[in-house]
Protein backbone atom coordinates (compact mmCIF):
# COMPACT_ATOMS: atom_id res chain seq x y z
CA UNK A 1 0.00 0.00 0.00
CA UNK A 2 3.26 2.57 0.65
CA UNK A 3 4.39 1.77 -2.93
CA UNK A 4 1.12 2.44 -4.18
CA UNK A 5 0.14 5.87 -2.53
CA UNK A 6 4.13 7.04 -3.06
CA UNK A 7 3.62 6.16 -7.03
CA UNK A 8 0.40 8.12 -7.43
CA UNK A 9 2.01 10.63 -4.85
CA UNK A 10 5.02 11.27 -7.36
CA UNK A 11 2.72 10.65 -10.79
CA UNK A 12 1.06 14.06 -9.68
CA UNK A 13 3.59 15.63 -8.89
CA UNK A 14 5.58 15.40 -11.90
CA UNK A 15 2.21 16.41 -13.79
CA UNK A 16 2.01 19.18 -11.80
CA UNK A 17 5.83 20.34 -13.05
CA UNK A 18 4.54 20.31 -17.03
CA UNK A 19 1.63 22.34 -16.64
CA UNK A 20 1.69 25.45 -18.47
CA UNK A 21 -0.65 27.24 -16.44
CA UNK A 22 -1.11 27.57 -12.41
CA UNK A 23 -4.54 26.41 -12.04
CA UNK A 24 -4.05 23.02 -13.61
CA UNK A 25 -0.60 22.80 -11.25
CA UNK A 26 -2.90 23.18 -8.41
CA UNK A 27 -5.06 20.46 -8.92
CA UNK A 28 -1.98 18.49 -9.72
CA UNK A 29 -0.07 19.42 -6.82
CA UNK A 30 -3.87 18.85 -4.77
CA UNK A 31 -4.22 15.34 -5.95
CA UNK A 32 -0.37 14.69 -4.88
CA UNK A 33 -0.87 15.91 -1.57
CA UNK A 34 -3.94 13.42 -0.65
CA UNK A 35 -1.90 10.84 -2.05
CA UNK A 36 1.06 12.12 0.07
CA UNK A 37 -0.73 12.07 3.80
CA UNK A 38 -1.67 8.28 3.18
CA UNK A 39 1.66 7.59 2.51
CA UNK A 40 2.86 9.56 5.26
CA UNK A 41 1.14 8.42 7.68
CA UNK A 42 2.40 4.65 6.42
CA UNK A 43 5.56 5.57 7.28
CA UNK A 44 4.95 6.80 10.71
CA UNK A 45 5.48 10.41 9.84
CA UNK A 46 3.73 12.39 11.66
CA UNK A 47 4.77 15.68 10.87
CA UNK A 48 5.28 14.80 7.56
CA UNK A 49 1.17 14.07 7.01
CA UNK A 50 -0.12 17.01 9.30
CA UNK A 51 2.01 19.10 6.96
CA UNK A 52 0.84 17.26 4.17
CA UNK A 53 -2.87 18.26 4.99
CA UNK A 54 -2.35 21.25 6.00
CA UNK A 55 -0.95 21.68 2.23
CA UNK A 56 -4.02 20.54 0.78
CA UNK A 57 -5.62 23.53 2.66
CA UNK A 58 -3.22 25.93 1.60
CA UNK A 59 -3.31 24.48 -2.02
CA UNK A 60 -7.56 24.69 -2.13
CA UNK A 61 -7.37 28.11 -1.12
CA UNK A 62 -4.79 29.36 -3.32
CA UNK A 63 -7.07 27.62 -6.23
CA UNK A 64 -9.98 29.69 -5.37
CA UNK A 65 -8.25 32.50 -4.88
CA UNK A 66 -6.59 31.98 -8.29
CA UNK A 67 -9.72 31.31 -9.84
CA UNK A 68 -11.73 34.63 -8.97
CA UNK A 69 -8.67 36.66 -9.65
CA UNK A 70 -7.64 38.02 -6.84
CA UNK A 71 -3.72 37.59 -4.66
CA UNK A 72 -3.59 36.51 -1.56
CA UNK A 73 -3.07 38.74 0.51
CA UNK A 74 0.76 38.77 3.03
CA UNK A 75 -1.72 38.15 5.84
CA UNK A 76 -2.83 34.93 4.44
CA UNK A 77 0.80 33.83 2.99
CA UNK A 78 1.41 34.66 6.83
CA UNK A 79 -0.95 32.85 7.81
CA UNK A 80 0.14 29.41 6.31
CA UNK A 81 3.84 29.96 7.07
CA UNK A 82 3.05 30.44 10.85
CA UNK A 83 0.74 27.71 11.04
CA UNK A 84 3.68 24.81 9.23
CA UNK A 85 5.78 25.83 11.67
CA UNK A 86 3.31 25.14 14.53
CA UNK A 87 1.92 21.89 13.08
CA UNK A 88 5.70 21.08 12.64
CA UNK A 89 6.67 22.16 16.48
CA UNK A 90 3.56 20.15 17.32
CA UNK A 91 4.31 16.96 15.47
CA UNK A 92 7.99 17.11 15.83
CA UNK A 93 9.65 13.78 15.47
CA UNK A 94 13.18 14.03 14.11
CA UNK A 95 15.34 16.61 12.48
CA UNK A 96 14.12 15.52 8.96
CA UNK A 97 11.27 17.26 9.69
CA UNK A 98 12.71 20.38 9.32
CA UNK A 99 13.42 19.27 5.53
CA UNK A 100 9.81 18.61 5.28
CA UNK A 101 8.76 22.10 6.50
CA UNK A 102 11.41 23.62 4.22
CA UNK A 103 9.81 22.16 1.35
CA UNK A 104 6.43 23.14 2.16
CA UNK A 105 7.77 26.33 2.98
CA UNK A 106 9.06 26.75 -0.66
CA UNK A 107 6.15 25.81 -2.11
CA UNK A 108 3.87 27.97 -0.44
CA UNK A 109 6.30 31.10 -1.45
CA UNK A 110 6.05 30.30 -4.91
CA UNK A 111 2.26 29.30 -4.97
CA UNK A 112 1.27 32.53 -3.47
CA UNK A 113 1.98 34.59 -6.48
CA UNK A 114 1.45 34.42 -9.89
CA UNK A 115 4.76 34.11 -11.91
CA UNK A 116 4.92 30.34 -13.74
CA UNK A 117 8.63 30.52 -14.23
CA UNK A 118 9.04 31.65 -10.65
CA UNK A 119 6.43 28.81 -9.43
CA UNK A 120 8.70 26.33 -11.29
CA UNK A 121 11.73 27.20 -10.52
CA UNK A 122 10.33 26.66 -6.65
CA UNK A 123 9.31 23.53 -7.54
CA UNK A 124 12.69 22.53 -8.51
CA UNK A 125 14.12 23.58 -5.38
CA UNK A 126 11.13 21.87 -3.59
CA UNK A 127 12.02 18.36 -5.72
CA UNK A 128 15.67 18.89 -4.25
CA UNK A 129 14.95 19.27 -0.88
CA UNK A 130 12.36 16.21 -0.83
CA UNK A 131 15.06 13.82 -1.94
CA UNK A 132 16.86 14.62 0.54
CA UNK A 133 13.92 14.26 2.90
CA UNK A 134 12.41 11.24 1.46
CA UNK A 135 16.17 9.37 1.02
CA UNK A 136 16.01 9.62 5.08
CA UNK A 137 12.71 8.35 6.06
CA UNK A 138 13.31 5.37 3.75
CA UNK A 139 10.71 6.78 1.03
CA UNK A 140 12.56 5.23 -1.79
CA UNK A 141 9.58 5.19 -4.84
CA UNK A 142 8.89 9.16 -3.52
CA UNK A 143 13.34 9.61 -3.69
CA UNK A 144 13.22 8.31 -7.48
CA UNK A 145 9.94 10.19 -8.54
CA UNK A 146 11.05 13.33 -7.03
CA UNK A 147 13.88 13.02 -9.18
CA UNK A 148 12.02 12.67 -12.13
CA UNK A 149 10.03 15.83 -10.65
CA UNK A 150 13.16 17.84 -10.64
CA UNK A 151 13.83 16.63 -14.36
CA UNK A 152 10.06 17.67 -15.62
CA UNK A 153 10.50 20.80 -13.62
CA UNK A 154 13.56 21.56 -15.70
CA UNK A 155 12.09 20.71 -18.97
CA UNK A 156 8.65 22.89 -18.17
CA UNK A 157 11.72 25.65 -17.31
CA UNK A 158 13.56 24.61 -21.07
CA UNK A 159 10.10 24.61 -22.53
CA UNK A 160 7.75 27.39 -21.70
CA UNK A 161 9.97 29.84 -20.29
CA UNK A 162 13.49 29.56 -22.58
CA UNK A 163 11.89 28.18 -25.79
CA UNK A 164 8.54 30.62 -25.11
CA UNK A 165 6.15 27.16 -26.48
CA UNK A 166 2.60 28.06 -25.75
CA UNK A 167 1.34 25.02 -27.04
CA UNK A 168 0.64 22.30 -23.43
CA UNK A 169 3.82 20.14 -22.91
CA UNK A 170 0.67 17.51 -21.72
CA UNK A 171 -0.63 17.73 -25.51
CA UNK A 172 2.47 15.63 -26.81
CA UNK A 173 0.91 13.02 -24.57
CA UNK A 174 -2.20 12.92 -26.50
CA UNK A 175 -1.52 12.78 -30.18
CA UNK A 176 -2.02 16.24 -31.07
CA UNK A 177 -5.16 18.13 -31.68
CA UNK A 178 -8.08 16.92 -30.28
CA UNK A 179 -11.34 15.71 -32.72
CA UNK A 180 -13.46 18.22 -31.97
CA UNK A 181 -10.49 20.88 -32.90
CA UNK A 182 -9.86 18.72 -36.07
CA UNK A 183 -13.33 18.61 -36.92
CA UNK A 184 -13.52 22.48 -36.41
CA UNK A 185 -10.61 23.16 -38.84
CA UNK A 186 -12.23 21.20 -41.56
CA UNK A 187 -15.51 22.96 -41.28
CA UNK A 188 -13.65 26.39 -41.09
CA UNK A 189 -11.31 25.24 -44.53
CA UNK A 190 -14.68 24.20 -46.64
CA UNK A 191 -16.13 27.17 -45.41
CA UNK A 192 -13.12 29.34 -46.96
CA UNK A 193 -13.26 26.61 -50.51
CA UNK A 194 -16.92 27.72 -50.76
CA UNK A 195 -16.64 31.34 -50.29
CA UNK A 196 -13.43 31.15 -53.29
CA UNK A 197 -10.96 31.85 -50.87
Amino acid sequence: MVIFTQIISVLFLILSRLQKTKPKSLIMLLTSSVANVASLMLLNQAAGAFLSIATIIRTIIFFLYNKFNLKPSIATFATFEIGFIIIAGITWNSYYDILFLFAVSILTIVTWQDNMFVLRVGMILNSAVLIVYDILIGAYINTIGKVFCLVAAVIAIIYYDVYKRTTPIMKFFYGGKPKLKRRRLWARLKKNRVRGF
